[in-house]
């Protein structure tokens, strides 16, 4: 299987396991990308798959759905490397310039434990999980309805 067979059939595994999920997506087989929103408890997660055989990665990528406010860039820093150092999947990250929060994730293309619909759950399910987690505590700091102490304490007791 070359690269570019395995950035496909990494995308089909994300897909198949959305469609035994029964979640809508988008897939754009042009730009290797697959985009799903999922509504959770609070905000809905839109989650963006981005395949790259050149680089052979599967990429995972979602804004969190607020506006980063200018005074409250140092606290969404804080909440950011205080969640990255308890999560083992991904991160966010805080992109101040274009007010903008996000988490990430980034993992290669080996192929060896198959590309199945199994494949694509253990890349759609815990990104879900860990922005479904994070992001009403995040807009919560955004919005200076959480102080950074109170949401670090939230993290040790939860």
């Amino acid at each position: 299987m070359n690269d570019t067979e395995r950035a496909a059939a990494a995308l089909k595994a994300v897909c198949d396991y959305m469609d035994g999920a029964k979640l809508e997506y988008e897939r754009h087989t042009e730009k290797n990308t697959v985009l799903v929103t999922i509504t959770g408890n609070d905000f809905p997660v839109t989650l963006m798959f981005t395949a790259d055989p050149g680089k052979q990665r599967i990429e995972t990528y979602s804004e969190i759905p607020f506006v980063v406010r200018t005074e409250k860039t140092v606290d969404l820093a804080l909440a950011c490397a205080a969640i990255n150092g308890r999560i083992a999947y991904g991160k966010f990250c805080l992109y101040p310039d274009r007010n903008l929060c996000t988490y990430e994730n980034s993992e290669y293309l080996t192929g060896l434990e198959g590309f199945s619909a199994a494949y694509g759950g253990a890349l759609v399910a815990p990104a879900y999980s860990i922005v479904e987690e994070y992001n009403e505590k995040l807009y919560a700091v955004n919005k200076g309805l959480l102080s950074v102490r109170e949401f670090v304490a939230s993290l040790r007791n939860p």
